[in-house]
């Protein structure tokens, strides 16, 4: 099989999930898919790390309510120097990459404005460029080289947000500065590790001459 071109005959397996209810601000579901395609490719030398790579991956998330997502944050391994951080903005929220092995990769998931996850594993911080607050979604996969790739389907639940509500989140930006600390207690260790290398060598980045 190949990924992600069978996805909507998988989101049918889950049934009618993004019917709109009559109350727009009711709890609603969507399927949630990540996973990897894979092929085994000639032999090349990293430039980075100077490891042999024969793995061509790329790593993708789908969903059956593609329209709502703003974006995709995905984190790497740290062998990744050049691109540990990867943001993805339109969809199809995919990113390919030559590596010599496997590892869990990170993400966050963001809906577009004026809705919000209903999850309790959702992390809320400041999106300082818009003036309000971000709702991501924190996924992890594992990266699978075995035949041509793989992938996970997952129900997860959002819903829109009140105009009230969305007020409150905005004023909420300017008052309060979600750091790393007020982040710690919804990520995992892993996750908090993984940001804060990923701010080092950003800031490391900005600071080095031109």
């Amino acid at each position: 099989a190949k990924y992600p071109e069978h996805c909507a005959s998988r989101f049918a397996e889950f049934g009618n999930s993004d019917t709109r209810p009559q109350d727009e601000y009711a709890t609603q579901s969507m399927v949630l898919m990540t996973g990897n395609s894979y092929r085994k490719v000639p032999p090349s030398i990293s430039p980075y790390t100077g490891m042999t790579r024969t793995h061509e991956w790329t790593f993708f998330v789908q969903s059956s309510r593609q329209d709502l997502i703003e974006q995709v944050d995905v984190i790497l391994h740290p062998t990744f120097r050049q691109d540990r951080l990867v943001v993805l903005k339109e969809p199809p929220f995919t990113t390919t990459h030559l590596g010599w092995g496997y590892f869990t990769i990170f993400a966050g998931i963001t809906l577009k404005e004026g809705w919000e996850w209903v999850d309790e594993e959702r992390v809320v911080d400041s999106d300082a460029s818009k003036g309000r607050l971000r709702d991501r979604l924190p996924v992890e996969w594992l990266l699978d080289f075995g035949g041509n790739g793989g992938q996970r389907n997952r129900l997860v639940k959002f819903r829109k947000v009140e105009r009230n509500q969305e007020e409150e989140q905005t004023v909420a930006v300017e008052d309060e500065d979600l750091d790393l600390g007020a982040l710690a207690e919804l990520m995992s260790a892993a996750e908090i590790a993984q940001l804060r290398e990923v701010r080092r060598y950003k800031k490391a980045r900005e600071e080095r001459p031109q």
